[in-house]
């Protein structure tokens, strides 16, 4: 029997998914054990790091704050357009 732990950190999962992502991880990962199972150990190791790799760059994309710090740079502008208007001149200069 295998136990594959889900650290909170890299991955996290709500409690009510739990049996949804076990029901994934058995039936993905029954099929990819095997086939690392094949590999020479340095292989092996070289997949485990990707693997750890690409979780922690899916954690990072779900879990980054979006920045506005453009807000309000427009404002001077809010007096000669409307927020349509101002859509339109930036797709304009864009060549949208």
């Amino acid at each position: 029997m295998r136990i594959y732990v889900i650290d909170p950190q890299i991955a996290p999962v709500k409690e009510t998914d739990i049996k949804r992502v076990e029901a994934c991880i058995y039936e993905n990962m029954t099929t990819l054990a095997e086939f690392v199972e094949q590999l020479p150990p340095d292989i092996q190791r070289e997949v485990k790091d990707f693997a750890e790799f690409l979780l922690k760059k899916r954690a990072q994309k779900k879990h980054e704050v979006p920045v506005f710090d453009w807000e309000g740079a427009l404002k001077d502008l809010a007096e000669q357009y409307t927020s349509v208007e101002l859509q339109h001149e930036i797709s304009r200069m864009r060549g949208d």
